[in-house]
């Protein structure tokens, strides 16, 4: 996250795939929901300029925004 330097972002598509997220530097993770509500293994992930949206790349699903506080 190029806001916050302990937020980490991670796109997993093999063993445990989905979108994981880390507000401690890595140290503790929890997966995010995918675009249909369930865990989907993510391949991609691109911040905005801004860093306030990330984007990410879902096999079948397309690319989605997720808007970070």
């Amino acid at each position: 996250d190029p806001n916050d330097e302990n937020s980490v972002w991670a796109a997993v598509y093999v063993f445990g795939a989905g979108l994981y997220h880390s507000a401690d530097g890595g140290a503790h993770w929890t997966e995010a929901k995918g675009p249909v509500g369930e865990p989907v293994a993510a391949i991609a992930l691109r911040f905005d300029p801004t860093g306030r949206l990330l984007h990410v790349a879902y096999p079948g699903h397309g690319v989605w925004e997720l808007t970070l506080d």
